[in-house]
């Protein structure tokens, strides 16, 4: 599916809008570019074909020497103090942030796109990269408190936040079956490619 006939859905008009865990360059401000989230039906060296949460099918060329990042499935005792840490949330019926999944950033990724912005993950939900500044034990579960250059955000954890550790991986991990997260622009023949990829792996 050309990305030129993806663009001018709805639906990614709104990814495209959001923000994403790691923000753009400015090299690359100007290149049309969508966020995709989906599983992959099948893969090769140079592509892979995406099946998108939104059911559309689409062949993703693999730019150059593809740089991939595991998504690890971890529990919460991976979030240890002054953790920095991406915290993808969504309000909920108080209005106060319930985080839907963490990921803990390796020591050397340490500011990595640090802030809070929107995110893609639903219409009302943000993206929260910061340090755990401090935990309070509340009735809902534990209150993170989070700091990052210019503000702070307090998100509950709950037992159904999902926790992630971020792994290097390769385009061997790019397997049938797995969810994968990226940003693609657009080429000059209205297809897909794309230079980083986020994949969950066991």
């Amino acid at each position: 599916m050309p990305l030129r006939d993806v663009i001018v859905s709805t639906r990614v008009l709104l990814s495209i809008a959001a923000a994403a865990l790691l923000p753009p360059s400015a090299s690359t401000a100007q290149t049309p570019t969508a966020r995709i989230r989906g599983v992959i039906e099948t893969a090769g060296p140079a592509q892979m074909v995406v099946r998108t949460r939104e059911g559309d099918v689409m062949t993703i060329a693999l730019k150059g020497a593809v740089t991939v990042s595991r998504r690890v499935k971890a529990t919460t005792a991976a979030i240890g103090p002054k953790a920095f840490v991406g915290v993808a949330a969504e309000p909920g019926p108080d209005k106060t942030l319930r985080a839907v999944e963490v990921f803990v950033f390796p020591e050397a990724m340490r500011g990595t796109g640090e802030g809070h912005r929107p995110f893609d993950l639903s219409p009302e939900s943000t993206m929260t990269n910061a340090t755990l500044a401090d935990t309070v034990e509340t009735t809902d579960g534990k209150a993170m408190k989070l700091a990052y250059k210019g503000g702070e955000q307090t998100i509950l954890l709950t037992p159904e936040t999902a926790v992630f550790t971020y792994a290097p991986g390769s385009a061997d991990d790019l397997k049938p079956g797995r969810r994968i997260a990226t940003t693609v622009e657009q080429t000059p023949d209205g297809g897909a490619q794309t230079s980083r990829v986020s994949v969950d792996t066991p």
